[in-house]
């Protein structure tokens, strides 16, 4: 599946084909990560991902998201979308200069790494357009990576085709997109999940509406 153009201005979103490997050995960084932490901190050993998702629910919950906390800033995301492909994508999608960041409003830093475990209501994003936690750039386009196929069941994301026409900014209740209360001005039927898989890419507009669906699954939904 190659990146339209067309889709992405008429749309405001385009899935794409990317290289496969790459994610999938951050995936596995991922889990080795939080597996050497809780291995060294409470020798606890065989840290699969189902064991993840049961010490998360446990004692154990913040050293897991502190964990978490530095994927950000792996060398394989920074790699990733340095790649030429990604470049001539930007390119394509109207930035003659692309250049990477996450300039957000009080941020950490770091390429955003996200994750939704199961029934975990507290990690869903509310509606919002990335614009409004993405300020200074009118053009400002969004590369969302999952690293495991999604769908309705493990939170696919949800968008609002065309929301990005005429740069409309849609009121913002909150700094923090998860206690927004966009949603009480739109319509839910508006929204359709976007299924992506392990090996493809979604880009979209920065102004177009979307936010998380809920992930009913017994996997953890991550994307960075």
């Amino acid at each position: 599946m190659r990146f339209s153009k067309k889709k992405f201005e008429e749309d405001g979103f385009c899935v794409f084909d990317i290289d496969k490997k790459l994610v999938s050995k951050s995936k596995k960084k991922i889990l080795f990560l939080i597996s050497s932490i809780l291995s060294k901190k409470y020798k606890l050993k065989n840290i699969i991902e189902k064991k993840i998702i049961k010490l998360y629910k446990s004692k154990h919950k913040l050293d897991i998201i502190s964990a978490f906390d530095h994927v950000g800033f792996f060398p394989e995301l920074y790699s990733f979308v340095n790649q030429k492909q990604i470049i001539n994508i930007a390119n394509k999608a109207g930035l003659s200069f692309p250049v990477v960041g996450f300039n957000n409003l009080g941020g950490r830093g770091g390429i955003p790494f996200l994750y939704s475990f199961p029934n975990d209501e507290k990690r869903y994003y509310k509606a919002h357009q990335d614009f409004f936690y993405l300020p200074y750039s009118i053009n400002s386009i969004v590369l969302w990576v999952p690293l495991q196929n999604t769908n309705k069941k493990n939170g696919a994301l949800k968008i609002i085709p065309k929301s990005h026409k005429s740069n409309k900014l849609f009121h913002h209740s909150a700094k923090d997109v998860k206690n927004n209360k966009l949603d009480n001005s739109l319509k839910e039927e508006d929204f359709i999940s976007i299924n992506v898989n392990l090996g493809q890419a979604l880009v979209f507009n920065s102004f177009l509406v979307h936010k998380s669906g809920g992930n009913t699954s017994n996997q953890i939904r991550m994307s960075f």
